[in-house]
């Protein structure tokens, strides 16, 4: 796996998945199989989308992703893909932590209090929020009763 830069952005993620280490030797031996996974996977496209790009039918890129290797290659896709992006996350912590900071030492009041108070929030210190709620329990008979009495005259 490369390593990424902290300037990387979500789509360069994309390009980083090698999809041919996530796929099992059967998909890869068919090539409208890995185009579909890797039109899927994208996110960008529909069913009828891919099937237009691939100039097939919706039924058969319905087909295809509903085979259990693909499937289960996608899954493994999405696995791997899941993973770069929460480390890439992880790796801009420090950055937004610095931005946090910058942003506590603002001239503006409003922006101070926020990033205070979004800093405090995140780290568990939420101020203590109380509701009081009051349940009246009436029994049927109660209810019946203030409808049988109810006036559902119509001006």
């Amino acid at each position: 796996m490369s390593t990424l830069s902290q300037d990387t952005n979500l789509s360069d993620l994309s390009k980083e998945l090698t999809l041919i280490d996530t796929i099992d030797q059967g998909v890869l031996r068919r090539p409208l199989a890995v185009k579909i996974i890797q039109l899927w996977c994208t996110g960008q496209y529909s069913k009828k989308e891919i099937a237009n790009i691939l100039r097939i039918t919706p039924n058969t890129v319905n087909r295809y992703l509903h085979e259990e290797d693909v499937m289960s290659a996608i899954e493994q896709y999405q696995k791997n893909e899941t993973r770069l992006i929460d480390q890439q996350l992880k790796s801009a912590r420090t950055k937004a932590m610095e931005t946090m900071y910058e942003l506590m030492d603002s001239n503006d009041d409003k922006v101070r209090f926020q990033a205070s108070k979004d800093l405090l929030d995140r780290t568990g210190h939420l101020a203590t929020l109380k509701k009081e709620v009051t349940i009246t329990h009436k029994s049927f008979e109660e209810q019946l009763a203030e409808i049988m009495d109810a006036d559902f005259t119509v001006e």
